[in-house]
């Protein structure tokens, strides 16, 4: 549910929501802490620049926090609404299962494989990016460049996914995979 409120006050609501300090969202967004503080007590008014500079760095459109509409404390994402992808070639299906984490730095992803199908080789992430599987049906292979490591239902494995790797369904049966991605500088 969103209630009307101010720029200010739809500010402050989406930065907290975000969980980021003054000084966070200030070296996110190029604008000055004093200026953000202000802008959030209605002492200031941004121009347009700053406020878009604001709006893009809290992950929302500009019109979004004109409007005054803050999210309500939790971020619910129907089965209807979320972002996904099936892969035309394997068959691999990915589904983002939050919207609210990308603007801290993090994925939450469902990965549903089809019976012995692989996602190719996935291309270095940032220098500090980890990945964090768990399997919840049936078995994955993991490839890193040093290993190899096997997960079966309810195993878990957290790897530094700076470098190229893959994911493979070992099972004769479709496999579900839960996947968070921490990128360099997340929750920092």
């Amino acid at each position: 549910m969103r209630k009307p409120v101010g720029f200010g006050e739809a500010l402050r609501a989406r930065r907290g929501i975000l969980g980021f300090t003054l000084e966070q969202l200030a070296k996110r967004s190029g604008v000055s802490r004093a200026m953000l503080s202000d802008v959030e007590r209605g002492r200031k008014s941004p121009t347009l620049r700053v406020a878009t500079q604001i709006a893009a760095a809290l992950g929302v459109m500009l019109s979004e926090l004109l409007a005054g509409s803050v999210a309500a404390s939790a971020e619910i994402l129907r089965a209807t609404e979320r972002s996904g992808l099936i892969d035309p070639e394997s068959g691999v299906s990915r589904t983002v299962l939050s919207r609210l984490l990308l603007g801290r730095g993090l994925e939450m992803i469902w990965y549903r494989f089809p019976p012995l199908a692989a996602t190719g080789t996935f291309p270095a992430h940032g220098s500090g990016t980890t990945e964090h599987i768990t399997v919840l049906t049936g078995s994955i292979e993991i490839s890193l460049p040093t290993e190899i490591i096997t997960l079966r239902a309810g195993d878990s494995a957290t790897f530094n996914a700076d470098c190229r790797h893959s994911l493979r369904n070992l099972s004769r049966r479709q496999s579900e995979v839960m996947l968070l991605i921490a990128h360099s500088g997340a929750a920092s």
